[in-house]
């Protein structure tokens, strides 16, 4: 971090190995008169994979969000379906 008068910057260095490394990142400052934040994608180019998602378990009322991480800076049509088939 780089400290000024009243402001602050920090950075992160980034090593990119692989596809994997690509995705959604997010800085957030706190102090006890708030937050900021700033959110960012960082897209690598290479050979389009996917994500595995993760399970999830909610109740019949409850709301959920499911993520499909793609790994990809070609535009490609997504598909959802429900079952194995």
């Amino acid at each position: 971090m780089v400290f000024g008068k009243n402001q602050v910057i920090s950075y992160v260095n980034l090593t990119i190995e692989s596809v994997y490394d690509g995705g959604h990142y997010q800085c957030k400052a706190t102090n006890k008169k708030g937050e900021a934040k700033h959110e960012s994608i960082i897209l690598v180019k290479g050979e389009t994979r996917l994500r595995k998602m993760k399970n999830k378990v909610a109740t019949a009322t409850q709301s959920i969000l499911l993520q499909c991480w793609l790994l990809s800076v070609r535009r490609l049509s997504i598909k959802w379906q429900k079952g194995k088939n």
